[in-house]
């Protein structure tokens, strides 16, 4: 491995959309035995336009399937900028857990409470 998916990312948001270009950096990530690192690397690219754009990478895990109306409340609690990726951990027991731009972490699950009752 010879670059880490944030060059890589960076990289990929100088060239926007140009195709050929793009070619060229995945040709240059399987050179060096890089191409591991691409789904990382798609999650620092879409980091990297959301903060361009002005908004954040919120990640919302729920214990269980939330039904259409629930979801939509708690989405709409953030900004039109934001991306929400959305899923179900079961491991999380109860609750929910908020994720803002992989740095911040609200944790309100039962899992986690559980974790810090007994740590």
């Amino acid at each position: 491995m010879k670059y880490d998916a944030k060059n890589y990312a960076q990289a990929f948001a100088a060239l926007e959309s140009k195709t050929d270009l793009i070619k060229k950096l995945f040709s240059v990530m399987r050179k060096n035995g890089d191409l591991s690192q691409s789904i990382k690397t798609v999650k620092e690219v879409e980091k990297l336009h959301v903060k361009k754009i002005g908004g954040h990478l919120i990640e919302v895990e729920f214990a269980r399937a939330q039904d259409s109306k629930t979801r939509e409340k708690v989405l709409s609690q953030f900004g039109k900028h934001d991306r929400v990726i959305t899923r179900v951990m079961p491991d999380l027991v109860a609750g929910a857990r908020i994720t803002t731009d992989g740095e911040y972490e609200l944790d309100m699950s039962l899992s986690g409470r559980l974790e810090k009752l007994f740590a």
